[in-house]
């Protein structure tokens, strides 16, 4: 499966979606504001390189929202 972001292409495995580039925005104002506060807390910069996908960004949040994400590995 491909996943058509504002950002670019992804691909996965499941369905299509198409991500609309104000919730990309969104979702990269969010983990720009996360990486902040992580600096701000003193964590090791390399506790906070990584950058997810966008595609995971949106499961996560959509998982959060219905209360499903009990934390951990996806």
């Amino acid at each position: 499966m491909k996943i058509e972001t504002a950002a670019g292409i992804e691909n996965a495995g499941g369905v299509s979606v198409y991500i609309s580039k104000d919730i990309v925005e969104a979702l990269e104002a969010k983990q720009k504001d996360t990486i902040e506060a992580l600096a701000k807390a003193g964590l090791d910069p390399l506790c906070y390189d990584y950058k997810p996908t966008i595609g995971w960004m949106v499961r996560f949040q959509l998982r959060n929202s219905l209360g499903l994400h009990i934390g951990g590995a996806e």
